[in-house]
């Protein structure tokens, strides 16, 4: 979405942003979207307490290990792609969505390598993808939250799946159903409201 955007404005500049990332104990997905983290709720001390609540920490409570590499992970790209002047562009429509859905085996290397620093511009943006084998985890996913609910399929190397506008919820916590029950939810961008040529 924010490429198209770019891309609507010329090919002088183009800037990348991730909101968030998330890692989960047991199922890891990273998306480029957004993703839910939940911190542990903590119940309130009964006597009330004048000093100020302590953060709670995102560093991870031990070092890492190699049995940390046991499962699965994955990149999701939800992507909402809107061009101020489709014709000044060559693309047939204002609004392109798609998802994308590469699950793996867990590594030691990160999606987003290729994604400049914050506050940087780059003129060509070299999208690249990590070399490890794609990991079947069935036939389709079941994506669902708001007015959307599709289903993206396996088509050897991800889980892909396009739709029309009406049915892209923006900001909105969706969840990402396997057919083996393991789920997981991440909240969509709410992209530009309008935008001229």
């Amino acid at each position: 979405m924010i490429l198209a955007f770019f891309l609507a404005c010329g090919t002088d500049v183009g800037i990348y942003g991730i909101r968030e990332t998330k890692q989960a104990d047991t199922s890891v997905v990273e998306s480029i979207d957004s993703a839910i983290e939940q911190e542990p709720s903590s119940e309130p001390d009964s006597a009330p307490s004048s000093e100020p609540s302590s953060e709670v920490s995102t560093e991870p409570s031990s070092e890492p290990s190699s049995e940390e590499l046991d499962g699965t992970v994955g990149l999701v790209v939800y992507e909402l792609e809107q061009v101020a002047c489709p014709s000044c562009m060559g693309v047939p429509q204002e609004i392109t969505i798609n998802f994308d859905a590469k699950f793996h085996d867990k590594i030691n290397e990160s999606h987003f390598t290729w994604v400049p620093d914050n506050g940087t511009c780059v003129q060509n943006l070299n999208y690249t993808t990590i070399g490890v084998a794609p990991k079947n985890i069935g036939q389709s996913l079941t994506v669902q939250g708001g007015a959307a609910f599709f289903t993206p399929y396996y088509n050897g190397m991800s889980y892909y799946g396009t739709h029309m506008e009406p049915q892209y919820a923006r900001d909105t916590l969706l969840s990402v159903i396997a057919q083996n029950g393991s789920t997981f939810q991440f909240m969509t961008l709410h992209g530009f409201d309008y935008i001229e040529p």
